[in-house]
């Protein structure tokens, strides 16, 4: 599909539509900023501070149909490289998925999903991505079946606060951000490697406030403080610089007596391991690629979904 491909169909003739879709919206200016209006009114969030600052990659490809100069639905291919057992896999996640309200019901979405189906399902180890409560019975007519995560808690004895939250809007601590990413998290058995623009999506958005960095161990702790708990998004350090409970005292504030890890620990002695409640953000995966998942056993780190 290239830049303006026409999308047609009677539905869209006798509607008055002549739609086209781009592959390339974030090459273009005016094709980006109309996709980020769109992002905007259906997440909340755009895109465009974090692909000025260089964080774009050709790994993202999002497949937008427009009507006319208007961006009216996507589905964002996101090809990933995932690590486990030792060994490296290509996933593809979709993700940004959306259509504009007034063009709702209309199949749009449907369009774009077998489109990127019939592009990509061949070229990975597996296809999968999340889904909130409003779409858990779209995904299944497209042959994604729904799995279940696992959920790991760990005892804290308390938190000691030797951290320090990094300033986002500063480039120096932009470059501790990514330097500590760029070591990986050793103590995760199911890594997402090579994101870092993916991280630093999130790092200038919805995790903006969460970026601690505990000096001592030389660690990134993406994680948020709820009373007791810190909720643990990922960590990033070398291998030698701690033990995953030694970083995570020394991020939590005093008090904290748990730490919630959203990524699979390779370590589990002592954890709280349970079923995932994820009504909001549900993992499906496309048959017939592998899947690690079916135990119930992994959970798909939070800081690698789209």
């Amino acid at each position: 599909m290239g830049l303006t491909d026409p999308i047609d169909s009677a539905h869209e003739r006798e509607a008055g539509l002549m739609l086209t879709l781009n592959t390339h919206v974030m090459a273009d200016g005016a094709s980006r900023a109309a996709f980020n209006a769109l992002t905007l009114r259906t997440f909340g969030f755009s895109f465009e501070e974090w692909y000025r600052a260089g964080y774009g990659s050709a790994n993202n490809i999002p497949y937008t149909l427009f009507d006319g100069a208007k961006a009216v639905a996507n589905v964002s291919v996101n090809l990933m490289d995932v690590v486990y057992a030792g060994k490296k896999r290509r996933y593809i996640q979709l993700g940004t998925v959306m259509t504009e309200e007034s063009f709702r019901g209309r199949g749009l979405c449907s369009r774009l999903m077998q489109t990127v189906l019939a592009q990509w399902s061949q070229r990975c180890d597996a296809m999968l991505l999340f889904a909130n409560r409003c779409a858990l019975d779209f995904y299944p007519r497209f042959g994604f079946e729904r799995q279940k995560q696992a959920s790991f808690r760990m005892p804290l004895d308390t938190g000691e606060g030797f951290c320090r939250r990094l300033d986002m809007d500063s480039p120096g601590d932009r470059q501790i951000a990514l330097r500590c990413y760029g070591q990986g998290n050793p103590f995760s058995a199911l890594q997402v490697v090579d994101q870092a623009g993916l991280m630093m999506f999130y790092a200038l958005t919805t995790r903006k406030e969460d970026m601690l960095y505990v000096p001592s161990f030389d660690a990134l702790v993406v994680a948020g403080q709820e009373e007791n708990l810190l909720r643990v998004y990922d960590v990033f350090c070398a291998p030698e610089s701690g033990t995953l409970a030694q970083i995570l005292r020394a991020a939590a504030q005093p008090g904290t007596r748990a730490a919630e890890l959203m990524f699979t620990p390779v370590e589990r002695g002592g954890m709280d391991v349970g079923t995932l409640e994820d009504e909001d953000d549900a993992l499906f995966l496309l048959r017939g690629g592998e899947n690690i998942f079916r135990g119930g056993e992994w959970l798909f780190p939070a800081l690698a979904h789209t």
